[in-house]
This record gives structure tokens, sequence and C-alpha cells, in this order.
């Protein structure tokens, strides 16, 4: 507001407007970060939900779908942003009812980039009968993981796979560059670098290893890695055909949008658009239901 303004409010209203103007650019210097996380604090305590401190984590217990849940989040990580997306704004809802339109019976999840824990374990909650395979390269996410599931759910109803999802067997190492870096930014390149030797392994391995004739649902969150999976026509057509519905987050910066949402429909998928992830169902294992 101009100070030419100011003349026209009382000297009470012109404190006030000061003030304001001072906790504006005080609040502007505050980093992002750290706003981040007060305004996930202040939206689980103005909802009732009960948070303990844990060391350097957050415990949180909230049911999903009348199922308790014990929710491990690090304190100073991107599991704020993650926890609000799939737990709180339940980002795979809309997966959920689609499952149940279409009226399809799931026994088998693979969730490729499973960070810690969260999608999985919500997606449980639906479906308890389920054999999830959980696949995530970093180690620090892949800790986290490994914890959430352990205090969640019984002994061999997960397999955790600290590996990452890519179109060939190969040695790959970390990436912090992809986005803002944070931990659910981590990506993975192709080489060896000092200190980061991942494992890549592809579709067709975990399909044997697992002996999987069919997947009920392929979870793809891979921070980029979906462009490299999908710039082989030869390779998907090996395995394709075995998912029935796959839901994938599709980064834009990889320019790979146009030809991954092809590549889908020219193998029979039909897709649908939720929020930031693509949902693709399998037109041969999924007939379309015309009376819903």
């Amino acid at each position: 507001m101009s100070f030419n303004l100011y003349r026209y409010f009382s000297g009470k209203q012109k404190w006030s407007l000061l003030l304001e103007a001072l906790e504006y650019r005080i609040s502007k210097r505050i980093p992002k970060d750290v706003r981040i996380k007060k305004t996930f604090l202040n939206r689980v305590f103005s909802s009732g939900i009960q948070l303990q401190e844990k060391n350097d984590d957050f415990l949180i217990d909230l049911p999903v779908n009348g199922k308790k849940n014990s929710f491990l989040l690090r304190k100073n990580s991107s599991d704020f942003e993650v926890f609000t997306q799939i737990i709180l704004e339940e980002e795979y809802k809309p997966v959920v009812d689609l499952f149940n339109k279409l009226q399809i019976p799931i026994n088998r999840f693979i969730d490729a980039g499973a960070n810690a824990g969260f999608s999985s374990l919500y997606l449980s909650s639906y479906y308890p009968q389920a054999h999830f395979i959980c696949l995530e390269p970093h180690p620090g996410n892949f800790a986290v993981l490994t914890r959430n599931i352990s205090q969640n759910t019984e002994a061999g109803k997960f397999s955790l796979i600290q590996k990452a999802l890519w179109n060939k067997h190969a040695s790959l190492s970390g990436d912090n560059s992809f986005r803002d870096g944070k931990d659910w930014s981590f990506s993975v390149k192709e080489g060896e670098s000092p200190g980061s030797k991942i494992e890549g392994i592809t579709m067709n391995m975990l399909i044997s290893e697992n002996d999987l004739h069919e997947i009920d649902f392929l979870k793809i969150d891979i921070e980029g890695g979906e462009a490299q999976l999908f710039n082989q026509v030869e390779l998907l057509a090996s395995w394709i055909d075995k998912i029935k519905v796959m839901s994938i987050e599709i980064h834009d910066e990889t320019k790979a949008r146009f030809k991954i949402e092809n590549t889908l429909q020219d193998f029979g998928f039909r897709l649908y658009n939720s929020g930031e992830i693509t949902i693709a169902v399998n037109n041969k294992l999924v007939p379309l239901l015309r009376n819903k």
C-alpha cells in the first residue's frame, strides 16, 4: 500500500497496517521447508490427530478405512508432503473407487517408488488380503519404509526390495538433482558413482522372481525413471499385458507424457487422470462395464 494512503487511517489503524506488513515480510524470509512443516503440524493438530515425538521422528496414529495405522515420519524430510498427499488428501482413493466400480478382485500389488510406504499402507487398509511388492532404492526411504511396514502389517504380506525399477538390469547411482532434491525426489541414473550403487531391475525380473501371472495394480512413481521404462516398446510388450491397472506419476520435466500416454493407448489401455497421477486400465483384462 502506498504511504500516501496512510493519512486516511487513525494512529491505531496505522500501527495495525504496519504490523501486518512486517509480519508479511518476516514470513517471506522463513525457509520453505519450515513453512511446510508448520502448515502440516497446524493441520494435524486442528484435525485432532494424535502425534508423538520419537527421537528424530514423529509417530502418527490414524485409521484408514477403519484400520488402525501408525505412521512414522522423519522430522526433517519430505515425509510431511508425501503423508499429506497420500493419507490426508487420499491421493489413491480414486484408484480404490475405480477398483470397486469395475469389480476388480485385488490380490497382487507392485509399488515401484514406495518411498516411506504410505501408499501401500493406504491401499492395504482397503485390501487386507493382497500381497504387496515394494521397491524403493533410496537408503533412508527404504529404512523408514521397512519400519512403517513392520509396525503395521503381518509378516509375509509385504516383500520389500531395495532396488530401482528400470528398463534393463543395470548398475545405477543415486541422483539428488531432480526437482527439489528432497527424499521424495530421489532419482537414479545409469552408471555407478562413489558411495552410491543401486541395482536396477526390470518388470520381467520381478514377474519371474515372484511367479506373477497377472498383476492387479502397478503403481509407478519413480521420479523421471518412467521415461526410461517406456522408451523401448519391444520390452514393454513382454510384460505390459499382465497388468490389469496401473497408475503413473508422469513427471513433465522428462517431456515423456505424450509418448507414455500414447504407448499405453496403443497397448489397449484406457486412461483416466486424477490429480498428479494417470490411471491406465487394461481393456483386455478389465472390460468396461457398460451398465456402470
